[in-house]
């Protein structure tokens, strides 16, 4: 049924959180052509590889949810269809879930870096990593459509991997048990090393920090399970 109460709910959230990702995105770009801040270089970088990541599911999500909204549930659109709107809402809610988390890894990396006074990589450097993250990433939200694994409907309008499959469960256990550990061991490291900085105040001003890709990582892979 088109203008469903129960279908409103998820397209104000996804404009809100769209129109605070457009802004991040913009502030990242902005960022990135600026050399008079502190971020520039390799982190800009990094934050703008977040923003995209989180801008590649958001803004989809958006469309699709105001388009059942909208529409009702009997379209191709829909994610109860699931030889066209699943798959489509399957395919972005697993690219940025996979950029997502390799984003934040890369964040805690060089968080780390950071902490132990370490050159940032180079501007090159960065975009090649930044490059293999969504090569990476796409590669997987590719696969289901070649075979390996697939998506399936989970109820409550939503489409991700088939966590009951084999080979989807294995692909995404793969990349999130690792991510997740890492993120994690790397992060403590960071903050260890920060809090033990003779300043109080590069501790005040760097310890949250450190924490930060914690944080994002635990809620990706929560969100992601």
């Amino acid at each position: 049924m088109a203008f469903s109460p129960g279908d409103a709910a998820m397209p104000v959230y996804l404009l809100i959180a769209s129109i605070f990702n457009s802004i991040f995105f913009y502030r990242s770009i902005k960022d990135v052509r600026s050399k008079e801040i502190a971020v520039s270089g390799a982190p800009s970088i990094a934050l703008l590889l977040t923003a995209i990541s989180e801008f590649v599911w958001v803004l989809p999500c958006f469309i699709q949810c105001f388009l059942v909204f909208v529409l009702g549930h009997d379209g191709d659109w829909a994610p109860e269809r699931e030889a066209s709107g699943c798959d489509v809402q399957g395919f972005y809610s697993q690219l940025g879930s996979v950029s997502g988390m390799l984003s934040t890894l890369v964040l805690a990396l060089l968080t780390l870096r950071i902490a132990r006074s370490q050159r940032m990589p180079s501007t090159s450097q960065m975009l090649v990593i930044s490059g293999a993250v969504f090569a990476l990433s796409l590669l997987v939200s590719v696969l289901p459509f070649m075979g390996a694994g697939n998506y399936s409907y989970s109820g409550e309008g939503f489409c991700y991997i088939d966590w009951y499959d084999n080979t989807s469960s294995a692909i995404m256990l793969t990349i999130v048990i690792p991510t997740f550990l890492a993120v994690i061991s790397i992060g403590i490291c960071s903050t260890v090393r920060l809090v033990s900085l003779p300043s109080p105040v590069r501790r005040t001003d760097y310890k949250h920090l450190a924490t930060l890709p914690m944080c994002v990582s635990m809620l990706r892979t929560l969100q992601c399970c």
